[in-house]
Parts: C-alpha cells; sequence; structure tokens
C-alpha cells in the first residue's frame, strides 16, 4: 500500500540534532506515511544515526538543501509531502491534525510554530488569519519557509527549489506553491518545533545573505506576478527589507549601516509604490508597523539598537 504522506527530511552533518527529529517524526498517532531522508553528503555521524530508523535513506554528493530537498520530491510516493528539518522536530500529533484539516479546495494546510532558543525560552508564530484562506490572502499571510506545511503533491508540479547552495530558495518556491493551490487551510495548531541555533548561518555575516535580493529579483520574473502585483509587491517589500534586518542587528554598526542601506535601495527601486501597497499600509503587526513609518522618514536604523537589546534580552 503506498503511503498516503511522504515526510522528506534533508540531513547535512545534522549528528547532534537528528535523533531528536527522527524520534519526533517516528512517534506520531499518525501511521499511514513514509520517511525520506536525502544525506547531502555528510562527513559526521548523521548516515548512521537514519539507518537505525524505518527510514529510505539515500546519499548524494554535497549540492545543498535544495537539491535535498528535489531529490526528495522525484522520490516520494505519497500524494501529500511534507519537509522537515534535521535540527527541528514536530510533536506527535503534527501528521493527523494537519491530516485533519484537509479540505477538497486547499492544496496545502498549515500549522503555527514554536521558536525554541537554546536557552529552553520559546515564543509562539502569530497568525493574522485561520481558516481557508485564498491565494492573495494566503500570500500575505503566511511564511513562506517549506516546513510546517502539509502540500498535495500534484500542485508542486514542476516547481522546484533553485539548486546551487543558493539561501532563501523557499521565497521563490512557497509563493508558487500557493498559486498553483489555490487555496490554503491554516490550523491554529502549535505542532511545528523550530529549534534556534546560535551557530546557525543566520547569524554569521557573508555575501550569501545578499541572496534574498536574487531571489526576490526571480520572483518579480514569474507569470504570477503581474496577477497578484500587490501581494508580490509586499512579500519584496517584507523580505528585503525587514527580513534582511532582522539578519544584519547581529553584526558590527559599519556593516549593519551598510547592509541596511542596501536593503532601503533595493525596496525603493522595485517597490517605489510601496505606500499606496493595501498590504503594507494594513499591517499592525508593531514591529512592522512601526519599521515602515521609520523607513517613510528615513529613519529605519533607529530600529536596530532596540532588535539588538531585545535579542540579548531573548538569550538570557
Amino acid at each position: 500500500m503506498k503511503p498516503f504522506i511522504s515526510v522528506i527530511i534533508p540531513v547535512y552533518n545534522c549528528e547532534r540534532y537528528l535523533e531528536r527529529c527522527l524520534d519526533s517524526v517516528f512517534s506520531q498517532d499518525y501511521s499511514n506515511y513514509e520517511v525520506i531522508c536525502i544525506d547531502d553528503g555528510s562527513s559526521d555521524g548523521s548516515a548512521e544515526i537514519i539507518k537505525k530508523y524505518r527510514c529510505r535513506y539515500y546519499w548524494q554528493t554535497n549540492a545543498g538543501q535544495a537539491a535535498a530537498r528535489n531529490r526528495g520530491i522525484e522520490l516520494a510516493e505519497g500524494e501529500w509531502i511534507c519537509f522537515v528539518d534535521a535540527d527541528d522536530a514536530i510533536e506527535s500529533d503534527y501528521l493527523s491534525k494537519l491530516v485533519g484539516g484537509i479540505t477538497e479546495n486547499a492544496g496545502i494546510v498549515v500549522c503555527r510554530i514554536k521558536r525554541i532558543n537554546e536557552d529552553g525560552s520559546s515564543s509562539v508564530d502569530v497568525l493574522k488569519k485561520t481558516g481557508l484562506l485564498n491565494a492573495a490572502e494566503a500570500l500575505v499571510t503566511l511564511n513562506i519557509g517549506p516546513t510546517n506545511k502539509l502540500i498535495r503533491k500534484d500542485i508542486i508540479k514542476d516547481c522546484r527549489f533553485i539548486e546551487g547552495k543558493l539561501r532563501f530558495e523557499d521565497v521563490l518556491f512557497t509563493p508558487e506553491l500557493i498559486i498553483n493551490s489555490g487555496h490554503v487551510n491554516v490550523i491554529d495548531d502549535v505542532l511545528y518545533d523550530y529549534y534556534v541555533r546560535e551557530n546557525s548561518t543566520m547569524r554569521r555575516f557573508d555575501d550569501s545573505l545578499n541572496n534574498i535580493f536574487t531571489v526576490l529579483d526571480e520572483l518579480k520574473k514569474k507569470d504570477f506576478s503581474s496577477t497578484y502585483s500587490e501581494e508580490i509587491g509586499y512579500i519584496i517589500f517584507k523580505n528585503a527589507l525587514f527580513g534582511h534586518l532582522s539578519r544584519i542587528v547581529y553584526f558590527d554598526n559599519k556593516t549593519a549601516m551598510a547592509e541596511l542601506k542596501k536593503a532601503e535601495q533595493y525596496v525603493l527601486k522595485n517597490v517605489p509604490d510601496y505606500w499606496q501597497n493595501k498590504y503594507i499600509r494594513q499591517d499592525r503587526q508593531p514591529y512592522f508597523y512601526i519599521g515602515v513609518r521609520l523607513f517613510r522618514i528615513g529613519l529605519l536604523k533607529l530600529l536596530i539598537r532596540p532588535l539588538r537589546l531585545l535579542e540579548k534580552r531573548v538569550k538570557r
């Protein structure tokens, strides 16, 4: 009997966290699923750990997370697919509750995420809307990572992650899936555990941080970008400016200011009419609401210090 769900886990040198992830995946109160682990050329003990579990195991020469996820899509036998990162975990009722959220119209079911810090403190993401959303609503409501989502395989079609070790490739992948889906069902359950690591690549500056601008350029070229121009404008504005800002606060003042200027120039060039965008004007999330208005008067840099202080408080 073919599995109903394929759980795809890309793995690269995650031996410290992998058992936690796999234990959570194999502790589900739902049974009709397969687990596909794509080992992206790990040089640690990840392979030995995976082989202790009932996984479909595949090894590939290191090609990046995108390539590993794409291979998982090709190998998946389930009618539905979900992605779990090897350093994260899922609640025991993750699959059963996502399956319970399947509707006739929705090709994607989404749950809420718990963000867990190394000191054990945690926070839960805030959703603007729950229930059945059309594509336009979903584009401006959901986080655009591929995890915390159950995806009907037939809506993926020829959509794939950009390969070549390009960061932020999900910013291009997920919007296209939402468009293909037509509707998304968002359930108000916190089921995906995202673990924040202090040594995460997101916390070290290198030029690959600017991949976000490359990916957003590609998003603008998609056929659907004209039909959903206001929604895509919101995604570009939010990710180029506030997504970038949330990462550069970790760096020294000179680097942070240079990167902020780059982000501001990108937004002004690519979303020049941002103040006419209803999603940008109506978003009342405090961080975003205050930031937009500071950006309008050229003082977005004033957010850097408060964000740094907030980060230090979270670490404690």
